[in-house]
């Protein structure tokens, strides 16, 4: 939005949606865990009326607030608002499921859907806030802070469903964290020389691009099923000492034939790609057991056993990771592409005049341009990783999809919602912390 604009057509929209939602139903009350549906509850019922005043005015002042004509009243104004109408929505969530809770252990209590157009029109005064001056961000993010650490959240039926199990909860997390940790590495060594290779070389450009586009293409359920039968048949007929063998002979068949002109290195970039995919799901069962054990490995290695029993079997870890490493690919190898051909020409031009030499000019010149563009890349990655890791429990890999799926089989909406907001928020996290980055990261004379 430009600085210089006459209202903030965001905060608008926000108003115009939030306001109507006012009179939608704001809480459900179900008899129980497994019942969908249940009775609504309004925020003109006795025990919500006050916060149905208190927010249907708040919203009216962000509406005018927005009509402001000048951005430098407009914007600490919204920020104001923003910071107050988060404060109150993020308690009011709290308090208002645990009044209408009462002492019923079996009832749970959820947002209908006047609560979630609420919550969305919020993150929409966000947004406004962010287009007119990002610095008073910090107002809105400090009051919902407070507002969640100082509010019970018993009466909330996602609460009392991570209270059922706790460290169940806490397993799944962790084993999703981990699914994206194992991951990343792996796409961030293959995406950042694919990006390399496509600017440096115009041959490699077109297949390279096509390539990783057409992976995110595939649908990731009948990638896990192609891979299937061909992890587990690789676990079963490979062993340690023979992968080893192939480690040594792959580069040295791929350097044979990066002799014998055009076609043979085309033939050794195949090679050299094949290789590379039948070792990838190693790689990553590899990384999942160093993060979730910790402990020395090489005591566990036995050279002449099938892989399997190190973990590369058709279901589990290792098409997990091998799925997310793949999928995460295009981010990282476009945003590479893209910040090398950002670098301008006079810089290359004026480091080689220094007497620079190719590698020199690479590392000390594009690479450090590039960056920003590195970072943008690494945050598309990640979060891809976080959303299609909830599809790891498909192939029982594990993670916060365990709650998605089971959420569904048992009809239990909560577990759905449990599974669903953690993904989200971690998602959430995720992007703001490295759109900071890429902020910092970029000069100040050309950030937007």
């Amino acid at each position: 939005m430009p600085r210089n604009a006459r209202y903030n057509p965001l905060a608008l929209v926000a108003s115009a949606v939030a306001l109507p939602a006012l009179w939608l139903p704001t809480f459900v009350a179900r008899p129980s865990r497994v019942m969908p549906i249940g009775e609504p509850v309004g925020l003109w019922q006795a025990p919500l009326a006050p916060a149905g005043w208190a927010l249907a005015v708040l919203w009216a002042l962000i509406a005018v607030a927005a009509l402001l004509p000048t951005a430098r009243g407009r914007a600490p104004l919204l920020g104001l608002l923003t910071a107050v109408l988060t404060g109150l929505l993020t308690a009011g969530v709290g308090w208002g499921s645990l009044r209408l809770h009462g002492d019923d252990p079996m009832i749970r209590i959820g947002l209908a859907g006047g609560g979630w157009l609420m919550l969305a029109s919020c993150g929409l005064v966000w947004l406004a806030v962010r287009a007119e001056a990002g610095r008073w961000l910090w107002l809105p993010a400090l009051a919902g802070l407070l507002a969640w650490v100082s509010v019970p959240y018993g009466g909330l039926g996602m609460v009392a469903e991570y209270r059922i199990s706790p460290e169940s909860y806490h397993d799944a997390l962790l084993q999703h964290l981990r699914l994206v940790a194992a991951a990343l590495p792996l796409t961030l060594a293959l995406g950042l020389p694919l990006g390399i290779a496509a600017y440096r070389w115009q041959a490699a450009e077109a297949p390279v691009l096509a390539v990783a586009g057409f992976l995110q293409t595939l649908p990731s359920v009948a990638l896990y099923g192609l891979l299937l039968p061909l992890l587990s048949l690789q676990g079963k007929t490979w062993t340690l000492s023979g992968l080893g063998a192939a480690c040594v002979l792959i580069p040295l068949a791929v350097w044979l034939l990066c002799r014998f002109g055009p076609v043979g290195r085309w033939l050794a970039a195949a090679l050299a790609v094949s290789g590379t995919l039948a070792l990838l799901p190693l790689l990553g069962v590899a990384l999942h057991n160093l993060l979730e054990y910790a402990r020395p490995w090489q005591d566990t290695l036995h050279w002449h056993q099938p892989l399997a029993e190190h973990g590369l079997r058709g279901l589990g870890v290792a098409p997990a990771v091998t799925v997310l490493t793949l999928y995460g690919l295009l981010p990282v190898v476009v945003q590479t592409h893209l910040g090398l051909r950002a670098v301008p020409a006079a810089a290359r031009e004026a480091a080689r005049g220094m007497g620079m030499r190719p590698m020199e000019v690479f590392r000390l010149v594009e690479l450090p341009l590039a960056l920003p563009y590195l970072v943008e890349g690494l945050r598309g990655s990640l979060l891809l990783l976080v959303g299609l890791a909830s599809l790891a429990v498909l192939v029982n890999g594990g993670g916060l999809g365990y709650y998605l799926m089971r959420g569904v089989e048992q009809a239990v909406l909560d577990m759905v919602l449990l599974g669903a907001v953690s993904v989200a928020a971690l998602a959430l996290a995720v992007d703001a912390l490295l759109r900071g980055l890429v902020q910092w990261l970029t000069p100040e004379g050309v950030r937007p």
